[in-house]
């Protein structure tokens, strides 16, 4: 059996790290994009990430936005409002510009999993649709959170209402 611990075994180093966790077979994978300022946390829309298992591994190869939509409205707000939770402990530590905030909804929970401070592989869909509704891109954004501007009412507003209607494969 390929999945044995001999056969897994077989795949490991002594010399090397690894990082172990329990498989959720039935989970959905989110992540949210996030822009840290001086004065607010910037939460853009969200997606649910498309995960494929290959070689026992999990490789990352799309985003769909449309699918958060579909979500569970309570699993959402609590997705988003721990996002912006941690993103606001994360500012009071001094950290600004973009985060992406990497989660796993099982049942009715939401476990969160990881932070990457860079851009997102689904960075380009936010770009598409903020650009098309004549707002700053995330890189814009990000530079402005360095240099301690703030963004304009008006883009604020804007970005509360920002819908990305994309996915990607």
């Amino acid at each position: 059996d390929e999945n044995s611990k001999t056969s897994i075994e077989k795949h490991i180093s002594p010399e090397g790290d690894y990082l172990v966790t329990a498989y959720q077979e039935s989970n959905i994978p989110v992540n949210v994009h996030a822009v840290i300022f001086d004065d607010r946390i910037q939460l853009l829309p969200a997606s649910v990430q498309i995960i494929c298992a290959e070689n026992h591994r999990l490789l990352y190869r799309g985003a769909d936005y449309i699918a958060f939509a579909q979500i569970d409205t309570i699993l959402k707000k609590q997705f988003l409002n721990g996002s912006e939770k941690i993103c606001k402990l994360l500012q009071k530590k001094g950290y600004r510009g973009i985060i992406g905030v990497d989660a796993m909804i099982v049942g009715r929970e939401v476990y969160y999993l990881e932070l990457n401070n860079r851009f997102q592989g689904s960075s380009f869909l936010i770009n598409k649709e903020l650009h098309k509704q004549g707002l700053p891109s995330l890189q814009e954004m990000n530079l402005h959170a360095f240099q301690g501007q703030k963004l304009e009412k008006c883009v604020v507003e804007k970005l509360q209402k920002l819908v990305v209607p994309y996915s990607f494969y």
